[in-house]
């Protein structure tokens, strides 16, 4: 099976005009504790801010370095990394009154059902739907994410990537969150630190997250300088050899989302891994009145659907990578709701 293809909508995102960049603070550290069991686990995040002068003209040149220790994991888990990964998780036209119905409303406890098991979760982009955030004061910061997705639950690091929806408003709030005032009960979750950048996992296992709305970038050098286990990008990069797009090489597995797809495909010893479908709307299209469209089927005006669209499934992925030999399992948690109201959570595991 070949991998999914580069949509379009590629060409015109490397047309936006570039977001500024605010000033950052130099280094900080972030200390995870929570409780599983009898056992403590705790993580110490490491954001590694000092720049050199010329990024400041030329921010899509460079990528930054983060690094996470974490430590007392159950003996059994020790030698393994596991996280959650969602994309496209935003809620549409949440500013003109979109209902928190459906996966909307189910995926915060179902993550939270994980969270024993899990020691962060990555976002593929469009984290935010319409036109990302405007700044630190957006409610979707607290309402879309932090309160929705059980953030202060789960107790754990939040690393992501923009979006093509996420350029479109205050992409750089993004990753200066962490110097919004008011908002340290929040910041401290979301890691992020600039649109590229290299996490780095107990030494071993390493994480590439790099910004593929910049039509000109240094992501093969990266890759041939770091050699990540995993790469990060909101859009499909296909292998150097396919010839087309950003194309990157020497990568294990690549990670993506923008496209409405929840699947992983293995091509030789690279696995894609594509996860675009935990949120939006994604089961009807309206002709009119679409902007406050709820999960029963209706929109702003009471009309019922005029047609179906997708009939993909809701998800996430849940991915277990072993440190010593690049191992891994990738479970793919599917939504199910029916016109009953019953719902229900499927998992395959590939």
């Amino acid at each position: 099976m070949r991998p999914p293809k580069t949509l379009s909508t590629k060409t015109i995102l490397s047309k936006l005009d570039p977001v500024k960049i605010k000033e950052d603070v130099e280094e900080r550290e972030i200390e995870f504790k929570r409780t599983v069991g009898n056992t403590i686990i705790s993580s110490l995040v490491t954001v590694m801010q000092k720049r050199k002068r010329s990024e400041k003209k030329h921010p899509k040149k460079f990528y930054r370095k983060v690094t996470m220790a974490i430590s007392k994991k159950r003996p059994a888990e020790e030698n393994v990394v596991r996280f959650i990964v969602l994309g496209n998780a935003g809620i549409p036209n949440y500013h003109v009154g979109m209902k928190f119905e459906g996966i909307h409303a189910a995926i915060g406890d179902k993550l939270v059902s994980l969270k024993d098991n899990i020691d962060f979760v990555v976002m593929t982009g469009d984290n935010f739907l319409g036109k990302g955030v405007w700044g630190c004061d957006d409610p979707q910061w607290e309402k879309v994410w932090f309160e929705r997705l059980k953030v202060e639950e789960l107790g754990v690091p939040w690393f992501t990537v923009l979006g093509d929806r996420d350029m479109l408003g205050d992409a750089s709030t993004q990753y200066n969150f962490h110097k919004c005032e008011g908002k340290e009960r929040m910041s401290k979750y979301w890691i992020t630190p600039s649109e590229n950048y290299l996490l780095v996992i107990d030494e071993t296992v390493k994480m590439l997250f790099v910004n593929t709305n910049r039509k000109k970038s240094k992501v093969s050098r990266w890759i041939r300088k770091n050699r990540p286990n995993i790469v990060v990008g909101h859009h499909f990069i296909p292998q150097k050899s396919q010839g087309e797009g950003q194309a990157v090489e020497n990568f294990i597995t690549y990670i993506s989302g923008h496209e409405p797809v929840l699947k992983h495909v293995k091509e030789g010893k690279t696995s894609y891994i594509v996860v675009g479908t935990s949120g939006d709307l994604m089961t009807y299209s309206f002709s009119d009145c679409p902007n406050a469209v709820t999960m029963d089927g209706m929109d702003g005006c009471g009309n019922g659907p005029t047609e179906h669209y997708n009939h993909k499934s809701y998800g996430f992925a849940l991915i277990t990578v072993a440190k010593d030999d690049n191992a891994k399992q990738v479970e793919l948690h599917t939504y199910h709701h029916y016109e009953n109201g019953r719902s229900h959570w499927d998992v395959q595991i590939g």
